[in-house]
């Protein structure tokens, strides 16, 4: 009975594959409008400002950094959390996702939500003739709390490393 509860309970991370092709699906969705948005921006090219340019620079750099979280989520949560990935049949793998644990995943994922706070605050500060103060100082407070968030966590796993080598 032991054994027959260990296997079930080893084979429901299997589950997780389902949320990882949902993010394959969202991931497709993002192209086609970062394709959208670029095919808006050159459509108009000749017309706009510089002023514009970087806006909408801007707006195609988050819907990147957006993409690359959900690639770091997918390829490192299965490695982790489902079966590592198998070395012959993937030799295009990014090196990085054998050595990525789940503390480094954190610290991946809150480095890109800080970056992509990041551009959305500089974008309200471009465009500050337009943003209301509570809004900028609604996201400058976000900012704060995100980048103590991640100093918070990169602090515990470094403290989780030196437990570990002690």
């Amino acid at each position: 009975m032991e054994r027959v509860v260990a296997r079930l309970l080893l084979s429901s991370r299997w589950i997780l594959s389902v949320f990882y092709f949902g993010l394959i699906g969202i991931l497709a969705l993002l192209a086609a409008k970062f394709l959208q948005k670029l095919y808006e921006f050159a459509k108009g090219f000749l017309d706009i400002e510089i002023y514009d340019l970087i806006i909408y620079a801007l707006k195609l750099i988050d819907i990147a950094f957006m993409g690359n979280l959900i690639v770091i989520v997918i390829l490192a949560g299965y490695e982790n959390f489902v079966s590592s990935f198998d070395r012959a049949e993937s030799l295009d793998r990014p090196s990085w996702i054998r050595d990525i644990g789940f503390g480094d995943l954190k610290t991946k994922l809150i480095t890109s939500i800080v970056a992509i706070s990041t551009i959305q605050l500089l974008e309200a500060f471009i465009n500050i003739e337009h943003t209301s103060k509570e809004d900028i100082l609604w996201m400058v407070v976000i900012q704060v709390v995100f980048l103590c968030s991640g100093l918070l966590l990169s602090y515990m796993d470094i403290l989780s490393h030196r437990s570990k080598t002690d």
